[in-house]
């Protein structure tokens, strides 16, 4: 890695999810700590426990107060902030450790979101089958 080169993390709840400019690469916490403790790494977490070993272990900085989205409300993860900026327009469907659900329009949400706690949960819930809807 080159010293200009910068690595990406996005820290979830289960893993660390690495970009390094071609490829993502996903890593248990501990693995990512071990491996990458030293290089210069930029992160956005919703791991918060995590917060103390990353500042006195690590080179690594939070760039999560740089992730606005406009229309998001204050309880709204970086994760789900980061991931409806990467669109203007678009639904963002993430089942991770929980089910969230976000409508993205011109940039900013739109009609609004839905959050369920945890996938233990999913069971209960009915998916439509996805259409294609042409304007």
């Amino acid at each position: 890695m080159s010293s200009e080169e910068v690595l990406l993390a996005d820290i979830g709840n289960t893993h660390l999810h690495l970009y390094d400019g071609r490829d993502v690469t996903h890593l248990f916490h501990r693995e990512a700590l071990e491996k990458y403790a030293e290089e210069p790494l930029r992160y956005i977490s919703v791991k918060h426990s995590m917060e103390k070993m990353i500042v006195t272990e690590t080179n690594w900085r939070d760039i999560s107060s740089l992730v606005v989205l406009e229309g998001a409300y204050d309880t709204m993860g970086v994760d789900r902030r980061a991931l409806c900026l990467s669109h203007r327009n678009g639904l963002f469907v993430d089942a991770g450790s929980a089910i969230t659900v976000d409508l993205m329009e011109g940039g900013s949400i739109g009609a609004g979101s839905f959050f369920r706690d945890s996938m233990r949960h999913a069971g209960h819930m009915r998916v439509s089958p996805l259409y294609w809807i042409e304007n």
